[in-house]
């Protein structure tokens, strides 16, 4: 049987400088960027100079150096809306942001240990990219270390992916980072930033769900 995910979701980040206690869900509501029976709705957290908020679709956390939006429900591309409006139309002004990045997170329940090193040895392709496990070393006989890490570089970006394996129950996490950095000083011009990862999102998505599905095919022979 194919393996489902347990939890997925898709998180997008803009790195800078913020002002977390503005970022409340009746701020969102009062520039309708979330309808108000959604945000008076949330469950709001603030500690350590930050906030988090949930509903719906969505968990907003922000503190000083980031805002982040997490959604387990498709259409993804909610989620980088939301951040891009909330830039682009209100936080441009007193904003610099220095980076961004898109992760595609998925949690599966392998049936047994021999299906994990199944998933794990398919889905590194060590001709390509190195292993990267907790002691830093790079062996073909760590393949089934707690930590793998696939990196992929190049000149404006570094595409992340690792598989963490962990007991009771025995399960296996799938995560897709892209991540890019600007040396932007403009409020003004961080917009470009933005822009940029409208444009990356929908290929970085597709390409990840194309590896999930692949992973959750990996189940199909069952008892490994």
């Amino acid at each position: 049987m194919r393996i489902e995910p347990r939890y997925s979701s898709v998180v997008v980040s803009l790195f800078g400088e913020f002002n977390p206690q503005e970022l409340t869900p009746d701020w969102f509501a009062r520039h309708d960027l979330l309808p108000r029976d959604m945000t008076d709705a949330a469950k709001v957290e603030e500690e350590d100079g930050g906030i988090l908020f949930v509903t719906d679709w969505l968990i907003f956390t922000a503190n000083s150096e980031s805002i982040i939006v997490e959604t387990p429900q498709a259409p993804y591309i909610r989620a980088f809306d939301l951040l891009a409006r909330a830039f682009c139309e209100q936080l441009f002004r007193t904003t610099r942001l220095t980076a961004f990045s898109i992760s595609r997170h998925a949690v599966f329940v392998p049936a047994n240990a021999k299906i994990f090193d199944r998933i794990a040895s398919t889905l590194v392709t060590f001709d390509e990219h190195p292993v990267i496990n907790t002691d830093g070393a790079n062996s073909r006989d760590d393949v089934l270390p707690d930590l793998v890490a696939v990196m992929q570089k190049n000149e404006n970006s570094t595409v992340l992916l690792d598989l963490r394996r962990t007991t009771d129950p025995f399960m296996i996490g799938v995560r897709f980072t892209e991540q890019q950095a600007s040396e932007c000083n403009d409020p003004r011009k961080s917009k470009d930033l933005v822009h940029l990862l409208g444009k990356r999102f929908d290929d970085f998505v597709c390409c990840a769900d194309k590896t999930i599905e692949r992973t959750m095919s990996y189940g199909i022979h069952e008892g490994g």
